[in-house]
C-alpha cells in the first residue's frame, strides 16, 4: 500500500552513519509471480503488529512514494516473515507517523 510521497532526489540522503550500511533488500512477489525489489527502511511496532516501511528499487516505477506492509511471523518451520497489505488506513497512518518521527533527520519528507 502506497503512502505519502518524499522527496524523490532527497530519500536516499542520509546521514553519513544512516542507512548507507542498511542492505536490507525484499523482494515481493505479485500474483503472476513476478518480483520486485523493495529497500527495508524499518520496522514499525504498532499495537501488537510490525509493519514494513520499504522503498521500491525499481526506477521505472521510482515516484518517491513508500510502501507499509503488515509483516506476518512465519510458522514454526519458517523464520522468515511474510508482508501483506492491510485496508486499515489509521494504521498506516499511525505507522507513516512514527517512520517519520524517528526518521526526521535522515529524510526530507514532502507532505
Amino acid at each position: 500500500m502506497k503512502d505519502e510521497l518524499l522527496n524523490d532526489d532527497e530519500i536516499f540522503e542520509e546521514e553519513e552513519e544512516g542507512f548507507e550500511d542498511v542492505d536490507d533488500i525484499v523482494t515481493l512477489y505479485d500474483d503472476d509471480g513476478v518480483g520486485f525489489d523493495f529497500q527495508l527502511l524499518d520496522m514499525i511496532p504498532y499495537e501488537g503488529e510490525n509493519y514494513a516501511v520499504l522503498y521500491p528499487l525499481d526506477e521505472e516505477e521510482d515516484d518517491g512514494s513508500l510502501v507499509i506492509l503488515k509483516a506476518v511471523p512465519g510458522d514454526e518451520d519458517s523464520e522468515e516473515e511474510t508482508f501483506v497489505g492491510t485496508d486499515d488506513e489509521e494504521a498506516l497512518a499511525a505507522v507513516y507517523a512514527i517512520f517519520k518521527e524517528l526518521h526526521a533527520e535522515d529524510y526530507d519528507f514532502a507532505d
